[in-house]
């Protein structure tokens, strides 16, 4: 029920709760009644999610991402902010830096050197499953602000 009414996040382990959630965010339900409409400027945007790099996922890591798109006209900080998906196992603060207008950072799971334009999170697995995943994107406020759904290709 509060899948359904917004309130919570559902696994897509069980097919039941993603659809209630899927529904929940279509209608704007609880958390789901966020700031990425898109009449809303002035925050952080999910761009190009790669969950499912080619070959094995372990052997590629750094080429699974998330893209964090700044669509504004002024340069915004990502310090604080939160990428995520609906479990609490996967949940990574982005640390002080600035994307400038129309660009982008991406967070890689794998291994590299981070800079202003990568973040890598160093994980030994695959932060984003190939069989269906909730990306989230939150503000430092913990306020959620774009969401994509993946599915398997």
């Amino acid at each position: 029920r509060m899948v359904a009414l917004g309130w919570a996040l559902g696994s897509h382990d069980d097919g039941r709760y993603v659809a209630a959630m899927r529904q929940a965010a279509a209608s704007g339900a609880g958390f789901w009644a966020l700031d990425c409409d898109p009449a809303f400027a002035g925050e952080l945007d999910i761009g190009v999610v790669v969950f499912d790099p080619k070959g094995n996922d372990r052997d590629n890591l750094a080429e699974e991402y998330v893209e964090i798109v700044n669509p504004t006209t002024a340069p915004l900080s990502h310090e604080g902010w939160t990428l995520r998906d609906e479990t609490t196992g996967h949940q990574f603060t982005l640390p002080a830096g600035t994307i400038e207008p129309g660009g982008s950072y991406l967070v890689r799971s794998g291994s590299g050197q981070s800079d202003a334009e990568n973040l890598y999170l160093e994980e030994s697995f695959p932060v984003w499953s190939n069989q269906g995943e909730t990306v989230l994107l939150l503000d430092p406020s913990g306020t959620l602000v774009d969401y994509r759904f993946l599915e398997p290709s």
